[in-house]
C-alpha cells in the first residue's frame, strides 16, 4: 500500500505545475535569499489581496503587530503561521514590498472552498463492523468572520443527529469565542463486557470563553444531557434507567505553537475540571491535563512530545470510563483496549523533512480556479515511542498497568486534510502493525 501511494504522488506531480515558498521579500523566496536575524522592518502600509469572502480584521487580527512598528522577520514569519492555521486558506504568502524608505507587506490569500457537503463514512474504534455513515453540511468562514456551522446525521453504528456553531472570536478586544451544539445520538456501550447495549443520549452544550494576550485563554463549559438505557443492564446509576447529567467545565489553555496543523515549535498545555451531577446519587469529578511541547532541532527537524492524565473522583459511571483503544491509542498496540477510571499517556517523535512542501494548481476544473489552484504537497516522516495506563480509583498505578510501542511513519501533506499518516508501529515483542490515519498524532 505504502509503495503504491508513492508511485501515485510521483506520477501526480508530473502533470502538476508547482510552486514554492511562502515568505518573499520584493518577490524574491527568502529561502533562496536569507535574512539576517537582526534585520528590522518598518511598515508604512499593509495590504491583503484575495479575501474574496474573508473579513480584513479576521486576518489582521492574527499578526500581532501594526504598520509603523519595529518588527523582526522572525515576527513576520511567527504571523504569517498564524494566518496559516486559520486553515481558511489553501495558500498564504506574505511579500515585503520596497526598500528601508518605504515598504509594504503585501499579504495574498487563496481561499478554500467555504461550504462542504460531505458524505459521512467513519470506522468507529477503528473496526469495519463499526461502520456509520451518513452526511454532514460544513460552512466554514461563514459571514467572513472564521464562523463554523456543522449539520450532521449519521446511521449505521452510532447514529447522531446535531447541528453546532462555533465562533473563535467575537465582541472585538474582549477577545471572546464560543462554541453551541445540541444533538441526540445513540451510542453503543464501550466496555468489553457490555458492547452489544446501546443508551440513548439528548443534549445541550455551551462553551463560552475569553482569551488573554495572544497565546492564553479559559472558558467555561455548561452541558446538559438526558441518558436512558434498559434498566436490567446496569448501565445508569439511576435504578429506573434514565440519569440526568448537569455538567460544569472549565477549562484553561495556553498555545503558541507556530503551527496548528504540523506544529515545529512552541507548547500546548491544557488545564481542565469537570463536576458532573447535581444529587447525591450522581455527582463525580474528572480532572486532567494535556502538555505538549515541541523543540527545533533545525529549521526543518522537530522533536514533539506529549503528556497527558485524566482522573476521577467519585462513583463513575460506565459510560464515563477512560480507555486506551478508542480516542487514545498506542501505536505497535493500536487495536488492544483497555479499560479503567484513570488514564495516563506519554509519546515523543522525531520529525523531519523527506520533501519540501510545495503547492500545485489542478488544471481541467472549470469554474473552480480558486480552490484548485495553491494547493500543497510535502512529505514527512516520523519515529516514535508511546506508552500509557489505565487503572481504577482502588488501585496503585504499577508498572504492569503500561502498555507500550514504538516505530515510525510517513506524513503527507495535502490539500484539506492537512495530513495523511501511514505508521508502522510495534509492540515490545516487534509484532507489526500498520495504521492509516489523519492528522498529526500530536
Amino acid at each position: 500500500m505504502l509503495k503504491r501511494i508513492f508511485i501515485t504522488s510521483c506520477l501526480l506531480l508530473i502533470y502538476l505545475k508547482i510552486g514554492f515558498s511562502q515568505i518573499y521579500l520584493n518577490s524574491q523566496d527568502v529561502n533562496e535569499s536569507p535574512i539576517p536575524d537582526t534585520t528590522i522592518f518598518r511598515f508604512e502600509k499593509i495590504e491583503i489581496i484575495g479575501n474574496h469572502k474573508t473579513k480584513p480584521e479576521i486576518i489582521l487580527r492574527e499578526l500581532h503587530f501594526t504598520g509603523n512598528q519595529l518588527i523582526s522577520f522572525d515576527q513576520i514569519s511567527a504571523a504569517y503561521k498564524r494566518v496559516q492555521s486559520l486553515a481558511l486558506f489553501t495558500r498564504v504568502k506574505f511579500d515585503i514590498v520596497g526598500d528601508s524608505d518605504y515598504r509594504i507587506l503585501m499579504i495574498t490569500v487563496f481561499e478554500r472552498w467555504y461550504i462542504l457537503p460531505i458524505p459521512y463514512f467513519y470506522l468507529n474504534e477503528r473496526s469495519w463492523s463499526k461502520i456509520s455513515y451518513g452526511g454532514q453540511l460544513l460552512y466554514y468562514n461563514f459571514l467572513g468572520r472564521n464562523i463554523l456551522l456543522t449539520f450532521m446525521a449519521t446511521f449505521g453504528y452510532n447514529p447522531q443527529f446535531k447541528f453546532s456553531y462555533f465562533n473563535p472570536w467575537f465582541a472585538g478586544n474582549l477577545k471572546l469565542f464560543t462554541n453551541f451544539s445540541i444533538y441526540h445520538s445513540k451510542v453503543k456501550v464501550r466496555s468489553p463486557q457490555l458492547t452489544e447495549h446501546e443508551d440513548t443520549r439528548q443534549g445541550i452544550e455551551w462553551l463560552i470563553g475569553k482569551r488573554f494576550g495572544h497565546f492564553t485563554s479559559a472558558g467555561i463549559t455548561l452541558s446538559y444531557v438526558e441518558l436512558s438505557a434498559p434498566p436490567e443492564i446496569g448501565l445508569t446509576l439511576s435504578p429506573g434507567g434514565k440519569d440526568y447529567l448537569p455538567s460544569l467545565l472549565l477549562n484553561f489553555q495556553f498555545d503558541n505553537r507556530d503551527l496548528k496543523e504540523y506544529p515545529h515549535k512552541g507548547w500546548l498545555l491544557t488545564f481542565w475540571g469537570k463536576r458532573v451531577g447535581d444529587s447525591q446519587l450522581i455527582n463525580y469529578y474528572r480532572y486532567g491535563s494535556d502538555l505538549r511541547c515541541y523543540i527545533p532541532i533545525n529549521q526543518q527537524v522537530t522533536l514533539a512530545l506529549r503528556n497527558a492524565i485524566d482522573l476521577s473522583s467519585g462513583n463513575i459511571p460506565i459510560y464515563d470510563r477512560v480507555y486506551l483503544g478508542y480516542e487514545e491509542r498506542i501505536r505497535g498496540r493500536f487495536y488492544e483496549i483497555y479499560e479503567g477510571e484513570n488514564l495516563f499517556f506519554s509519546g515523543i517523535e522525531f520529525r523531519f523533512p523527506l520533501m519540501k512542501i510545495k503547492y500545485f494548481q489542478l488544471e481541467s476544473i472549470s469554474g473552480f480556479e480558486d480552490y484548485s489552484s495553491n494547493l500543497k504537497f510535502g512529505i514527512s516522516a516520523g519515529i516514535f515511542i508511546e506508552s500509557g495506563a489505565v487503572w481504577n480509583q482502588n488501585q496503585a498505578l504499577t508498572a504492569e498497568h503500561f502498555k507500550s510501542g514504538f516505530g515510525a511513519g510517513i506524513h503527507f501533506h495535502v490539500p484539506y486534510i492537512d495530513v495523511l499518516r501511514l505508521d508502522c508501529g510495534f509492540n515490545l515483542e516487534w509484532k507489526p502493525q500498520l495504521i492509516a490515519e489523519v492528522l498529526v498524532a500530536f
